[in-house]
């Protein structure tokens, strides 16, 4: 038999608290443990808040800026990790000087620390410290906004300093960490920007022990390191069951505060009601956990949680799966590029093959044509012996009449009469059988 319920509603809150306690109340006994549904993406109403706000000018601007200056220091960082540092700081004067400044800041301080390596493997001393302190994403808002719960007031001082500082310190590094990549999961699911998340601080317990100097000083050296890695990573802090103690101290401390940083912080006392009537107006009542009067009874994750390891090797498989699907999209945008310049080359090659032939054609006809008129040029066409010789054609030359004695006996003087001129060398007819036959030859020209 399940055990008497001693979570009862006896005040106002939500319509839905209330008749849930009332219930439980008559039945005398809790309900069944049981897993709250998860709430499809189109469960959440709309939201339009800072987040989800597009960038406007300066923020593109500033954005390329930061991207130049650390070009290849910031592969790990995505535009809403950047953009939540951006708008965390812009109300503050000199805004952009701050903000590139603080942007390096955020760069040393994940390189120092590890923090991109952070989550490649168990962090040690996790178990440890997931005993010491209860805590851990559980459902989110209304919108979708993921909700981290933490005991405060349950863990002991001694315990984490028995773990060490820096083991704690690690594992608190390791958890925010974890945070930013639900958000981002969270946010792709739901197609919009989230880099915001909602905390409430359960401080039931809270004593003493947890204001000794130690513990406040390590205290502010995480809350400073939170500050500026995860800057803006905040949305809202409910701190319930707060001690009069508690209340003291907050009363002093918020006076040190940014009034940014106060409007996010809201004081709630140890009436469960008070408790209820917080929480439901930002988160359904199943997804508030039963320590706190909610519906949902399931243990925090804490740090290296089975369930965060299986949402990470879930989103490494898509994005695995998405690599691989714009590198199958990339090469078979390269082959059909390729194939597209291998038919130009072979249109080019044939367009040059038949520029080719054709020159070679036409300088084929051109030399026909000029052997053709050549060929006119030195035909004589005649149809008949009667008929004129054609104008292309050339002229006849008669042939030479056979000499006769008296011409030879004329030669001859005349050849004799040149042996004794000085104008010609006798050697030049030393035989008088060339100097007839060559007088005979000027003669018959």
């Amino acid at each position: 038999m399940p055990p008497p319920c001693t979570n009862t509603c006896t005040s106002s809150c939500s319509t839905l608290a209330v008749t849930e306690r009332k219930r439980q109340a008559a039945a005398g006994h809790c309900p069944p443990r049981q897993q709250p549904p998860e709430p499809s993406e189109t469960a959440f109403c709309h939201v339009d808040d800072e987040e989800t706000k597009e960038m406007d000018a300066y923020e593109q601007n500033l954005l390329r800026q930061l991207r130049r200056r650390y070009q290849g220091r910031d592969d790990a960082i995505s535009d809403d990790y950047a953009l939540m540092l951006i708008r965390g700081w812009r109300g503050e004067k000199d805004a952009e000087e701050i903000i590139i400044k603080e942007y390096g800041r955020l760069l040393d301080l994940r390189k120092e620390h590890k923090i991109d390596e952070i989550l490649d493997s168990p962090t040690e001393g996790y178990q440890e410290f997931n005993r010491n302190l209860e805590c851990g994403i559980l459902g989110t808002t209304k919108t979708g906004t993921p909700v981290y719960y933490e005991r405060t007031g349950l863990c002991e001082p001694k315990s984490m300093k028995n773990l060490g500082y820096d083991t704690a310190q690690r594992c608190h590094l390791r958890l925010q960490e974890e945070i930013r990549v639900r958000k981002a999961i969270q946010s792709r699911k739901l197609g919009r920007r989230m880099f915001k998340h909602v905390v409430v601080l359960d401080m039931k317990g809270f004593g003493f022990r947890h204001l000794s100097p130690e513990v406040v000083r390590k205290m502010r050296a995480v809350m400073a390191l939170d500050g500026e890695i995860w800057p803006g990573a905040l949305k809202k802090v409910i701190v319930v069951n707060t001690p009069w103690l508690f209340q003291k101290a907050w009363s002093i401390a918020k006076a040190t505060l940014h009034p940014a940083t106060i409007e996010k912080i809201e004081i709630v006392g140890s009436k469960k009601a008070d408790i209820l009537d917080s929480l439901t107006r930002l988160i359904d009542i199943h997804n508030i956990p039963s320590f706190l009067g909610g519906g949902n009874a399931s243990r925090l994750s804490g740090v290296g949680s089975d369930e965060f390891a299986s949402l990470l090797r879930a989103e490494k498989k898509r994005l695995h799966r998405h690599r691989a699907e714009k590198d199958r999209a990339r090469a078979e945008k390269d082959r059909a590029r390729a194939e597209k310049d291998r038919a130009e080359e072979a249109r080019r090659r044939q367009r040059g093959a038949e520029a080719g032939a054709g020159q070679a054609g036409d300088c084929t006809r051109r030399g026909d044509a000029e052997k053709e008129t050549a060929s006119n040029a030195v035909h004589v066409h005649v149809d008949d012996d009667d008929r004129e010789p054609s104008r292309h054609a050339a002229r006849r030359v008669p042939p030479s009449p056979s000499p006769s004695e008296e011409d030879e006996d004329s030669c001859a003087a005349v050849m004799m009469m040149l042996e004794s001129s000085s104008l010609v060398s006798v050697s030049m007819y030393s035989r008088r059988g060339s100097a007839d036959s060559g007088m005979s030859g000027v003669m018959s020209s």
